[in-house]
Protein backbone atom coordinates (compact mmCIF):
# COMPACT_ATOMS: atom_id res chain seq x y z
CA UNK A 1 0.00 0.00 0.00
CA UNK A 2 3.02 2.22 0.90
CA UNK A 3 4.87 1.29 -2.36
CA UNK A 4 1.48 2.13 -4.32
CA UNK A 5 1.39 5.92 -2.69
CA UNK A 6 4.34 6.71 -3.56
CA UNK A 7 4.21 5.18 -7.37
CA UNK A 8 0.98 8.19 -7.29
CA UNK A 9 2.86 10.80 -5.83
CA UNK A 10 6.00 10.26 -8.45
CA UNK A 11 3.39 10.36 -11.23
CA UNK A 12 1.86 13.77 -10.10
CA UNK A 13 4.54 15.44 -9.63
CA UNK A 14 5.65 14.45 -13.33
CA UNK A 15 2.94 15.87 -14.61
CA UNK A 16 2.82 19.02 -12.69
CA UNK A 17 6.53 19.52 -13.73
CA UNK A 18 6.45 18.37 -17.61
CA UNK A 19 4.49 21.22 -19.08
CA UNK A 20 7.44 23.63 -17.72
CA UNK A 21 9.80 21.68 -19.22
CA UNK A 22 7.94 21.37 -22.54
CA UNK A 23 6.91 24.97 -22.86
CA UNK A 24 8.09 26.23 -26.41
CA UNK A 25 9.91 29.19 -26.57
CA UNK A 26 12.24 31.33 -28.67
CA UNK A 27 16.01 32.02 -27.09
CA UNK A 28 16.71 35.53 -26.14
CA UNK A 29 19.91 35.50 -28.61
CA UNK A 30 17.28 34.72 -31.87
CA UNK A 31 15.05 37.74 -30.24
CA UNK A 32 17.86 40.07 -30.41
CA UNK A 33 19.02 40.18 -34.17
CA UNK A 34 22.65 42.45 -34.68
CA UNK A 35 22.21 45.37 -36.78
CA UNK A 36 23.43 44.56 -40.76
CA UNK A 37 24.93 47.07 -43.24
CA UNK A 38 23.46 47.30 -46.99
CA UNK A 39 25.79 45.29 -49.22
CA UNK A 40 27.55 43.56 -46.54
CA UNK A 41 26.59 39.88 -45.86
CA UNK A 42 24.01 39.43 -42.60
CA UNK A 43 24.17 36.37 -40.90
CA UNK A 44 21.33 35.91 -37.29
CA UNK A 45 21.46 32.32 -35.99
CA UNK A 46 17.71 31.22 -34.57
CA UNK A 47 17.12 28.71 -32.11
CA UNK A 48 14.67 27.79 -29.47
CA UNK A 49 14.26 26.06 -26.32
CA UNK A 50 11.58 23.63 -25.02
CA UNK A 51 9.03 21.56 -27.21
CA UNK A 52 8.49 18.04 -27.59
CA UNK A 53 11.38 17.69 -29.63
CA UNK A 54 14.04 19.62 -27.92
CA UNK A 55 16.54 21.39 -30.39
CA UNK A 56 14.63 20.25 -33.11
CA UNK A 57 12.45 23.18 -34.95
CA UNK A 58 11.59 25.04 -37.53
CA UNK A 59 11.00 29.09 -38.49
CA UNK A 60 9.38 31.35 -41.06
CA UNK A 61 8.02 34.36 -41.07
CA UNK A 62 3.97 35.09 -40.39
CA UNK A 63 1.90 38.30 -39.84
CA UNK A 64 1.86 40.00 -42.95
CA UNK A 65 5.72 40.97 -42.62
CA UNK A 66 8.66 40.13 -44.68
CA UNK A 67 12.34 39.93 -44.63
CA UNK A 68 14.79 42.84 -45.81
CA UNK A 69 15.46 42.26 -49.25
CA UNK A 70 18.03 40.42 -49.81
CA UNK A 71 17.76 38.21 -46.95
CA UNK A 72 16.24 35.33 -46.68
CA UNK A 73 15.08 31.98 -44.14
CA UNK A 74 17.22 29.34 -44.41
CA UNK A 75 17.97 26.06 -42.48
CA UNK A 76 17.42 22.26 -40.98
CA UNK A 77 15.66 21.50 -38.06
CA UNK A 78 18.73 21.97 -35.80
CA UNK A 79 20.08 24.99 -37.74
CA UNK A 80 18.06 28.13 -38.44
CA UNK A 81 19.28 31.38 -39.79
CA UNK A 82 18.85 34.42 -41.52
CA UNK A 83 21.37 35.63 -43.85
CA UNK A 84 22.31 37.05 -47.25
CA UNK A 85 23.60 40.66 -48.69
CA UNK A 86 20.74 43.43 -47.69
CA UNK A 87 20.10 45.91 -50.16
CA UNK A 88 18.20 48.52 -48.65
CA UNK A 89 19.05 50.40 -45.43
CA UNK A 90 15.65 50.94 -42.80
CA UNK A 91 14.15 48.95 -39.89
CA UNK A 92 12.72 46.62 -40.91
CA UNK A 93 9.62 44.44 -38.24
CA UNK A 94 9.48 40.81 -39.35
CA UNK A 95 7.23 38.60 -37.20
CA UNK A 96 8.66 34.80 -36.65
CA UNK A 97 6.82 31.73 -35.98
CA UNK A 98 8.69 28.88 -34.24
CA UNK A 99 7.36 25.17 -33.67
CA UNK A 100 7.97 21.98 -32.72
CA UNK A 101 5.72 18.43 -34.02
CA UNK A 102 4.34 16.63 -30.73
CA UNK A 103 4.52 12.89 -29.97
CA UNK A 104 2.65 10.15 -28.16
CA UNK A 105 5.66 10.12 -25.48
CA UNK A 106 5.23 14.13 -25.06
CA UNK A 107 1.78 14.87 -23.70
CA UNK A 108 0.96 17.30 -21.25
CA UNK A 109 -2.66 18.27 -19.73
CA UNK A 110 -3.48 21.04 -22.03
CA UNK A 111 -1.93 19.74 -25.11
CA UNK A 112 -3.59 16.28 -26.68
CA UNK A 113 -0.68 14.34 -28.07
CA UNK A 114 1.00 14.16 -31.47
CA UNK A 115 -0.33 18.33 -31.93
CA UNK A 116 1.99 21.05 -33.18
CA UNK A 117 3.28 23.47 -30.55
CA UNK A 118 4.02 26.98 -31.98
CA UNK A 119 5.21 29.96 -30.48
CA UNK A 120 5.17 33.59 -32.67
CA UNK A 121 7.68 36.93 -31.17
CA UNK A 122 8.44 39.69 -32.78
CA UNK A 123 11.83 41.33 -34.22
CA UNK A 124 13.11 44.25 -36.06
CA UNK A 125 16.06 43.63 -38.11
CA UNK A 126 17.87 47.16 -38.51
CA UNK A 127 20.17 47.62 -41.52
CA UNK A 128 22.36 50.47 -41.82
CA UNK A 129 22.81 52.32 -45.06
CA UNK A 130 26.45 51.00 -46.48
CA UNK A 131 28.81 52.62 -48.23
CA UNK A 132 28.64 52.29 -51.62
CA UNK A 133 31.21 53.03 -54.47
CA UNK A 134 29.79 54.76 -57.35
CA UNK A 135 32.42 53.78 -60.00
CA UNK A 136 30.98 51.51 -62.19
CA UNK A 137 33.31 49.27 -64.47
CA UNK A 138 32.90 52.02 -67.46
CA UNK A 139 35.35 54.24 -65.21
CA UNK A 140 38.40 51.77 -64.92
CA UNK A 141 40.27 52.40 -68.19
CA UNK A 142 42.61 49.65 -69.27
CA UNK A 143 46.03 50.14 -69.02
CA UNK A 144 49.45 50.08 -70.62
CA UNK A 145 52.92 49.04 -69.95
CA UNK A 146 55.17 52.51 -69.95
CA UNK A 147 52.18 54.87 -69.99
CA UNK A 148 50.92 57.02 -66.96
CA UNK A 149 47.53 55.58 -65.63
CA UNK A 150 44.48 57.96 -64.14
CA UNK A 151 44.74 59.44 -61.85
CA UNK A 152 40.87 57.93 -61.85
CA UNK A 153 39.17 59.51 -58.49
CA UNK A 154 36.85 56.82 -56.98
CA UNK A 155 33.87 58.66 -54.94
CA UNK A 156 31.55 56.15 -52.40
CA UNK A 157 28.14 57.26 -50.51
CA UNK A 158 27.37 57.08 -47.59
CA UNK A 159 29.60 57.05 -43.95
CA UNK A 160 31.40 59.23 -42.59
CA UNK A 161 35.17 59.91 -43.08
CA UNK A 162 36.41 57.15 -45.65
CA UNK A 163 39.84 55.42 -46.32
CA UNK A 164 40.67 53.56 -49.61
CA UNK A 165 43.27 51.04 -49.84
CA UNK A 166 44.40 48.79 -53.21
CA UNK A 167 43.18 44.88 -51.81
CA UNK A 168 44.92 44.06 -55.16
CA UNK A 169 46.18 45.67 -58.26
CA UNK A 170 48.49 45.47 -60.99
CA UNK A 171 52.26 46.48 -60.63
CA UNK A 172 52.77 49.66 -60.27
CA UNK A 173 49.56 51.19 -59.99
CA UNK A 174 47.64 52.05 -56.48
CA UNK A 175 45.05 53.45 -54.51
CA UNK A 176 45.82 56.34 -52.61
CA UNK A 177 43.90 56.99 -49.01
CA UNK A 178 42.03 59.70 -50.73
CA UNK A 179 40.62 56.86 -53.36
CA UNK A 180 42.42 58.19 -56.37
CA UNK A 181 43.86 55.06 -58.79
CA UNK A 182 47.23 56.35 -60.70
CA UNK A 183 50.53 55.17 -61.36
CA UNK A 184 52.70 53.67 -64.29
CA UNK A 185 51.85 49.65 -65.20
CA UNK A 186 55.35 48.38 -65.08
CA UNK A 187 54.69 44.53 -66.26
CA UNK A 188 51.90 43.32 -69.22
CA UNK A 189 49.84 41.32 -67.15
CA UNK A 190 47.00 40.43 -69.18
CA UNK A 191 43.32 40.41 -67.78
CA UNK A 192 43.92 41.38 -64.20
CA UNK A 193 42.02 42.50 -61.36
CA UNK A 194 41.91 45.81 -59.29
CA UNK A 195 39.78 45.14 -56.36
CA UNK A 196 39.56 48.46 -54.10
CA UNK A 197 38.29 48.64 -50.75
CA UNK A 198 36.57 51.41 -48.78
CA UNK A 199 36.07 52.05 -45.17
CA UNK A 200 34.57 54.71 -42.34
CA UNK A 201 35.84 52.19 -39.72
CA UNK A 202 32.47 50.68 -38.85
CA UNK A 203 31.41 50.02 -42.71
CA UNK A 204 32.75 49.10 -45.23
CA UNK A 205 32.54 47.92 -49.14
CA UNK A 206 34.73 46.25 -51.95
CA UNK A 207 34.53 46.58 -55.76
CA UNK A 208 36.60 44.24 -58.26
CA UNK A 209 37.30 46.09 -61.03
CA UNK A 210 38.60 44.42 -64.69
CA UNK A 211 41.82 46.22 -65.32
CA UNK A 212 43.74 44.79 -68.41
CA UNK A 213 47.50 45.60 -68.53
CA UNK A 214 49.23 45.17 -72.09
CA UNK A 215 52.06 46.26 -74.05
CA UNK A 216 52.12 49.54 -76.16
CA UNK A 217 49.99 48.97 -79.33
CA UNK A 218 52.08 49.36 -82.51
CA UNK A 219 52.05 49.81 -85.60
CA UNK A 220 55.04 49.46 -87.99
CA UNK A 221 54.94 50.18 -91.62
CA UNK A 222 57.89 49.50 -93.76
CA UNK A 223 59.59 52.26 -96.08
CA UNK A 224 56.96 52.17 -99.07
CA UNK A 225 59.01 51.52 -102.03
CA UNK A 226 58.73 53.58 -105.08
CA UNK A 227 55.97 51.94 -107.61
CA UNK A 228 55.14 52.47 -111.28
CA UNK A 229 51.73 52.60 -112.74
CA UNK A 230 50.38 48.68 -113.52
CA UNK A 231 53.33 47.31 -111.97
CA UNK A 232 52.20 44.86 -108.87
CA UNK A 233 52.62 46.46 -105.49
CA UNK A 234 52.91 44.99 -101.95
CA UNK A 235 53.64 46.51 -98.62
CA UNK A 236 52.71 44.98 -95.16
CA UNK A 237 52.36 47.04 -91.85
CA UNK A 238 52.71 44.75 -88.52
CA UNK A 239 50.55 45.14 -85.42
CA UNK A 240 52.12 44.13 -81.87
CA UNK A 241 50.62 44.99 -78.34
CA UNK A 242 47.29 45.59 -77.37
CA UNK A 243 44.86 43.49 -76.52
CA UNK A 244 45.50 41.65 -79.79
CA UNK A 245 41.74 41.89 -81.38
CA UNK A 246 42.76 44.83 -83.83
CA UNK A 247 41.35 47.22 -86.40
CA UNK A 248 42.69 48.60 -89.27
CA UNK A 249 41.76 51.65 -91.39
CA UNK A 250 43.37 53.40 -94.17
CA UNK A 251 42.73 56.58 -96.16
CA UNK A 252 44.48 58.61 -99.23
CA UNK A 253 46.17 54.85 -101.02
CA UNK A 254 46.54 55.29 -104.87
CA UNK A 255 43.57 53.95 -107.30
CA UNK A 256 44.27 50.24 -108.20
CA UNK A 257 45.91 49.36 -104.78
CA UNK A 258 43.56 48.05 -101.67
CA UNK A 259 43.96 47.27 -98.16
CA UNK A 260 43.40 43.97 -96.20
CA UNK A 261 41.90 44.92 -92.81
CA UNK A 262 42.64 41.67 -91.43
CA UNK A 263 46.60 41.51 -92.09
CA UNK A 264 47.57 45.02 -92.94
CA UNK A 265 48.58 44.33 -96.55
CA UNK A 266 48.60 46.88 -99.03
CA UNK A 267 48.28 44.87 -102.54
CA UNK A 268 47.64 45.62 -106.52
CA UNK A 269 48.61 47.61 -109.15
CA UNK A 270 47.95 51.71 -109.40
CA UNK A 271 46.55 53.17 -112.31
CA UNK A 272 47.42 56.58 -111.73
CA UNK A 273 51.25 58.40 -111.04
CA UNK A 274 52.04 60.57 -108.15
CA UNK A 275 52.72 60.93 -104.92
CA UNK A 276 49.99 60.23 -102.76
CA UNK A 277 50.09 60.94 -98.67
CA UNK A 278 48.77 57.65 -96.75
CA UNK A 279 47.29 57.46 -93.79
CA UNK A 280 46.98 53.87 -91.54
CA UNK A 281 45.26 53.26 -88.47
CA UNK A 282 45.54 50.45 -85.99
CA UNK A 283 42.95 50.06 -83.03
CA UNK A 284 42.27 47.66 -80.58
CA UNK A 285 39.20 46.88 -78.48
CA UNK A 286 40.44 48.49 -75.44
CA UNK A 287 40.72 51.85 -76.84
CA UNK A 288 44.35 51.90 -77.82
CA UNK A 289 45.13 53.38 -81.03
CA UNK A 290 48.39 53.87 -83.04
CA UNK A 291 48.30 55.98 -86.33
CA UNK A 292 51.61 55.76 -88.98
CA UNK A 293 51.39 58.33 -92.11
CA UNK A 294 53.72 57.79 -94.99
CA UNK A 295 54.09 58.39 -98.62
CA UNK A 296 53.60 56.11 -101.93
CA UNK A 297 54.74 57.19 -104.97
CA UNK A 298 53.36 56.43 -107.90
CA UNK A 299 56.35 56.57 -111.23
CA UNK A 300 54.71 56.94 -114.68
CA UNK A 301 55.37 53.34 -116.83
CA UNK A 302 58.41 53.10 -118.04
CA UNK A 303 58.35 55.07 -122.04
CA UNK A 304 60.53 56.26 -124.15
CA UNK A 305 60.83 59.94 -125.59
CA UNK A 306 63.18 59.61 -128.20
CA UNK A 307 60.86 58.43 -131.57
CA UNK A 308 63.75 59.44 -133.75
CA UNK A 309 67.91 60.09 -134.08
CA UNK A 310 69.57 62.93 -135.86
CA UNK A 311 71.38 62.25 -139.14
CA UNK A 312 75.45 61.71 -139.45
CA UNK A 313 77.90 62.17 -141.35
CA UNK A 314 80.26 59.73 -142.77
CA UNK A 315 83.77 59.97 -140.94
CA UNK A 316 82.42 62.17 -138.31
CA UNK A 317 81.65 60.78 -134.56
CA UNK A 318 78.64 60.47 -134.08
CA UNK A 319 76.80 60.32 -130.73
CA UNK A 320 72.98 60.69 -129.34
CA UNK A 321 71.21 59.79 -126.04
CA UNK A 322 67.78 58.52 -125.58
CA UNK A 323 65.16 59.72 -123.72
CA UNK A 324 62.72 58.08 -121.28
CA UNK A 325 60.13 58.72 -118.54
CA UNK A 326 58.56 57.19 -116.34
CA UNK A 327 59.91 54.40 -114.62
CA UNK A 328 61.88 53.22 -111.47
CA UNK A 329 65.50 54.55 -111.47
CA UNK A 330 68.73 53.37 -112.13
CA UNK A 331 67.67 52.33 -116.04
CA UNK A 332 69.89 49.76 -117.51
CA UNK A 333 70.42 50.73 -121.15
CA UNK A 334 71.15 47.85 -123.81
CA UNK A 335 71.53 47.43 -127.40
CA UNK A 336 69.77 45.11 -128.96
CA UNK A 337 70.23 45.63 -132.92
CA UNK A 338 72.52 47.32 -135.36
CA UNK A 339 71.87 46.68 -138.47
CA UNK A 340 73.80 46.74 -141.01
CA UNK A 341 76.83 46.02 -138.48
CA UNK A 342 79.33 48.95 -138.05
CA UNK A 343 82.50 49.36 -136.66
CA UNK A 344 82.99 50.83 -132.89
CA UNK A 345 79.17 51.12 -131.92
CA UNK A 346 78.47 51.19 -128.03
CA UNK A 347 75.57 52.00 -126.52
CA UNK A 348 76.42 53.65 -122.77
CA UNK A 349 74.69 51.17 -120.06
CA UNK A 350 74.11 53.84 -117.33
CA UNK A 351 73.60 57.05 -119.56
CA UNK A 352 71.82 55.08 -122.76
CA UNK A 353 74.51 57.61 -125.64
CA UNK A 354 74.87 55.97 -128.80
CA UNK A 355 78.32 56.46 -130.17
CA UNK A 356 80.04 55.31 -133.27
CA UNK A 357 81.90 56.47 -136.56
CA UNK A 358 79.80 55.78 -139.90
CA UNK A 359 82.56 54.95 -142.72
CA UNK A 360 79.78 55.11 -145.24
CA UNK A 361 76.82 56.51 -146.26
CA UNK A 362 73.53 54.11 -145.58
CA UNK A 363 70.68 54.28 -143.29
CA UNK A 364 70.82 52.00 -140.34
CA UNK A 365 68.20 50.44 -138.37
CA UNK A 366 68.73 50.50 -134.38
CA UNK A 367 66.80 48.72 -131.53
CA UNK A 368 67.74 49.37 -127.67
CA UNK A 369 66.08 48.47 -124.27
CA UNK A 370 65.60 50.37 -121.33
CA UNK A 371 65.23 48.31 -118.09
CA UNK A 372 64.63 50.46 -114.39
CA UNK A 373 64.77 49.19 -111.07
CA UNK A 374 61.20 47.38 -110.80
CA UNK A 375 62.38 45.26 -113.95
CA UNK A 376 60.04 47.06 -116.21
CA UNK A 377 61.26 47.02 -120.10
CA UNK A 378 60.49 49.28 -122.47
CA UNK A 379 61.99 49.13 -126.24
CA UNK A 380 62.13 51.29 -129.05
CA UNK A 381 63.14 50.74 -133.05
CA UNK A 382 65.06 54.16 -134.46
CA UNK A 383 66.73 54.86 -137.42
CA UNK A 384 69.93 56.81 -138.22
CA UNK A 385 70.84 58.08 -141.53
CA UNK A 386 74.42 59.02 -142.68
CA UNK A 387 74.57 61.07 -145.47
Amino acid sequence: MRFTRVLIVAALGALIIAPAALALRFSDSSLLPPSGVEGQFYSHKLDGAGGCNENDYEFRVVGGTSLPPGLRLVGTSTDWRIEGVPLVAGDFPVGLQMWSDGNADCAIEETPPNTRRTAERDITIRIARGLKIEQTQANVPPATVGQAYGPIQLTASGGGTQSWSAVQAPTGIGVSSTGVVSGTPTTKSGDTKLIVKVTDGSRSNQVTYNLPVRDKLELTVPPAPRTEVGRPYTLRATAAGGNEAYTREIAGLPTGLVFDVNTGAISGSPTVAGSFPVKMTLKDTEGRVAMQDFLITVAPKLAFVTKKLKSGKVGKAYSATFRLKGGVGPIEWRLIRFRPGAKGVKLDKLTGTLRFTPGVARTYTIIVRATDSLKVRAEQTVTVTVK
